[in-house]
């Protein structure tokens, strides 16, 4: 799974709650390493949260079998993203496989070395049509740069931004 660093819910309730108390609430119940960071009440006719979402940010992180450069690094996002198509299998809910061109919704990528760990950066369309899934670009770049990567990316998902917007703006 991908971990979430900065992820939104929202709740619609059956009778009307004070926001302080759904907060205190929420809080006192929230598995430990999670922290709820603001409880907004919004009109009864605003659109669901989640179709509002067009772009979220991840990271990865693995370990190196050995030591590679920073360019060698650029080079296989460059020729990654250089790509006309990036051609992914899906299974649909019927159970058949679908072929899948995942690079349309690869906005940008970027990546960085400490020590012997690899860490990439992405930015991807997300939402409820066309969303791209950060684990199938990741086994698409591990497979096509072939770097020496030991075992596989830890996924964390980092942002979540609002669709249409260029400047990626937050949904609060």
């Amino acid at each position: 799974g991908t971990a979430g660093e900065a992820e939104y819910a929202d709740l619609e309730l059956v009778r009307e709650v004070p926001v302080s108390s759904v907060r205190r609430d929420l809080s006192g119940t929230l598995p430990e390493g999670l922290r709820l960071v603001e409880v907004r009440k919004i009109g009864e006719r605003a659109p669901a949260l989640m179709s509002m979402v067009g772009r979220a940010t991840y990271r990865g992180e693995a370990r190196l079998k050995s030591m590679v450069s920073q360019g060698v690094l650029d080079r296989a996002i460059e020729a990654f993203l250089n790509r006309s198509e990036i051609l992914v299998q899906r299974k649909k809910k019927a159970g058949e496989n679908r072929i899948y061109d995942i690079r349309p919704g690869i906005f940008a990528m970027s990546g960085r070395l400490d020590n012997d760990i690899i860490i990439i950066e992405a930015e991807l369309k997300t939402g409820s049509h066309d969303n791209i899934r950060f684990e199938e670009v990741m086994e698409a770049f591990s497979t096509d740069s072939e770097l020496p990567i030991e075992g596989k990316y830890v996924l964390y998902r980092t942002g979540l931004f609002s669709a249409g917007e260029k400047d990626n703006k937050t949904l609060w």
